[in-house]
């Protein structure tokens, strides 16, 4: 395949992932937001369907941005030579993957277990 068609393809990956990023978080934050007004409500009858809500919604979101950030990484990795010392090759080698992730985790999982204490304890 081209340079250009293989870079093409790279710059829409990577364009979509990075969508895909913003698009999981918003939808997680809404989807929490609710259930923490349904939750202060007292919205008691619906815990069993919201529980699954919580679980579900957070893990996939954990689940899904760790793969759209390994999906970026691995964009980077096959830059080639002049892309590597590029401005944004550089960034993206520089970039904490794991940091990121790591505080994904934290705030989805921990969003998720902190409403079910409220809602169970």
């Amino acid at each position: 395949m081209a340079k250009e068609s293989m870079t093409a393809t790279r710059v829409t990956m990577v364009g979509i992932r990075s969508r895909d990023l913003l698009w999981m978080f918003t939808v997680c934050t809404i989807v929490n937001i609710a259930m923490l007004y349904l939750i202060s409500s007292g919205a008691t009858s619906v815990y069993l369907p919201m529980t699954v809500m919580i679980v579900l919604v957070n893990i996939l979101t954990i689940l899904g941005m760790i793969d759209a950030m390994d999906d970026l990484k691995a964009a980077s990795e096959d830059f080639d030579e002049q892309d590597q010392k590029s401005n944004i090759g550089r960034r993206f080698e520089e970039t904490q993957w794991g940091m990121f992730k790591m505080m994904v985790t934290l705030i989805f999982g921990g969003t998720g277990l902190a409403l079910l204490y409220v809602m169970y304890l």
